[in-house]
């Protein structure tokens, strides 16, 4: 019986993902991956798509969100720009890292650079018929001179900065491997947004954020 159970619950899981989606003509699909986004008890499908269409900085990306009809996925949603296109890291190469559901939310990384290097991973939920960005967490560094870390609520306009930077800046001339010595910063600001952000039009690492103290960051 119990063989018979765990067969059954594998053909479930397998069955939902294995139903067959149209793939949009020239599209390439990067990842997929289940989660319950409206809090009705049902798991919607989201799926990033390579469009194979060329741009300024490669090709462009697409997200789609599949909502269950019988046993059916239909689209619900379809945003572009989320992901950056696969040329927009840089050295670093492709910039998409991962998309992931988390707490009925769509989580999105890419992350790029050269020298300098940042990551930036933003959370969008669906809320009031239509998808905002609530959350964006951006990291700025080169190894071992700095580190910078925004955490940023975009729904309460908190944003915690975290900044560290190396005492020694002769770190280069060394020819072994060390521990470093840093000085460490850590404040709060609340700066409410204007106005809520859309997941439509977003696009990441193009908002500019000013802060009290001259700070600013892009997120």
């Amino acid at each position: 019986m119990k063989y018979i159970l765990v067969f059954m619950f594998f053909l479930l899981n397998f069955s939902t993902f294995s139903q067959e989606i149209k793939i949009p003509k020239g599209y390439k699909e990067l990842k997929k991956v289940e989660g319950d986004l409206n809090k009705d008890g049902i798991k919607e499908l989201v799926i990033a798509y390579d469009t194979g269409i060329e741009g300024d900085f490669g090709t462009e990306r697409e997200v789609y969100v599949y909502k269950k009809s019988g046993d059916k996925w239909n689209l619900w949603h379809k945003v572009s720009g989320v992901i950056l296109p696969s040329q927009h890291g840089g050295m670093m190469g492709d910039p998409f890292m991962d998309i992931y559901i988390k707490n009925g939310c769509i989580v999105i990384q890419n992350s790029g650079g050269s020298a300098d290097k940042w990551d930036y991973l933003h959370t969008y939920r669906y809320q009031n018929n239509n998808w905002y960005l609530i959350g964006a967490t951006i990291n700025y560094y080169r190894y071992p001179s700095f580190f910078e870390r925004y955490d940023y609520n975009v729904s309460t306009g908190k944003i915690n900065v975290s900044i560290k930077k190396i005492k020694n800046e002769d770190y280069w001339n060394n020819s072994e491997e060390e521990e470093y010595e840093y000085l460490e910063e850590n404040y709060t600001y609340k700066v409410q947004p204007a106005k809520k952000i859309l997941m439509n039009g977003f696009y990441p690492g193009d908002n500019f954020q000013q802060l009290k103290n001259q700070d600013s960051f892009y997120y």
